[in-house]
């Protein structure tokens, strides 16, 4: 085990990759995020790509398209309001081997699907009191 940890401490990458969590899920809160050009290895293309800083963790994970999408469908095209975000990580096979999936968490309050109102993901429900008609 030791020397798996050395290993990946000398070759592995600067980046959350699926080995960084070991087969198990991780729940973490997402710190802060940043956009950064990235250049493919076999291409020599480059591409922007948002990185996600978690809380207490110390890679970033690079987003991919389906990434980004979750959080996007769940909190906004806007990346500063996934910052407070509760996401649950866990690693699944892909085309290219092993890749991260994240799953976006709602926060509590949350109604049908949508962010509850206030300021950002963690903002109090202020229109739970409306009337709904049942017929």
């Amino acid at each position: 085990m030791a020397n798996e940890a050395e290993f990946l401490e000398m070759y592995g990458s600067k980046y959350l990759t699926a080995a960084d969590l070991g087969g198990k899920q991780l729940r973490c809160k997402i710190g802060k995020t940043d956009v950064t050009e990235l250049k493919d290895s076999k291409t020599g293309t480059s591409k922007r790509r948002i990185i996600l800083y978690f809380n207490g963790v110390a890679k970033g994970l690079v987003t991919n398209k389906t990434n980004a999408t979750a959080l996007a469908g769940s909190f906004g095209q806007d990346r500063s309001n996934w910052i407070g975000v509760e996401v649950d990580l866990y690693s699944v096979p892909t085309q290219l081997g092993e890749g991260i999936r994240l799953r976006p968490l709602k926060p509590t309050g949350a109604v049908n699907g949508a962010a509850p109102t206030g300021s950002g993901p963690a903002g109090a429900a202020s229109d739970m009191n409306d009337s709904i008609p049942f017929n």
